[in-house]
């Protein structure tokens, strides 16, 4: 199990599951939340946010997955299982850069608070 140190109370807690919500970000674009909370205080933890082309990515690394695995079976092959490996590896990094943006999208929509006008 994880274990988290709560940046609010500092409370020290094992992660035992995440808890999934639906939203719709400011753009209407709607999105999976996957977060934790701190069972002291309650503050949240988002783990990741996907929406339809983030799964659409995530299935199409699956699918490199299996590829990647048959031409494995076949080591007479060698460039054909390295070429399906090198795309397995595209579509994974792909897909994390996708969900790091949308993740840090949603950060700021929700967790970061205007700035003031200093000009006074």
């Amino acid at each position: 199990m994880k274990y988290c140190i709560c940046n609010k109370c500092d409370h020290e807690f094992e992660v035992e599951n995440f808890e999934m919500r639906s939203e719709t970000m400011k753009d209407g674009t709607p999105v999976e939340v996957m977060f934790f909370t701190c069972p002291k205080c309650g503050d949240e933890y988002v783990v990741t946010v996907f929406d339809e082309e983030a799964k659409r990515l995530r299935d199409s690394l699956k699918e490199a997955q299996r590829d990647a695995s048959k031409k494995a079976s076949n080591p007479q092959d060698y460039e054909a299982m390295r070429i399906a490996q090198r795309e397995m590896q595209f579509r994974k990094k792909r897909l994390h850069l996708y969900v790091g943006r949308l993740k840090r999208k949603y950060r700021k929509e929700h967790y970061e608070r205007p700035v003031q006008d200093r000009s006074l």
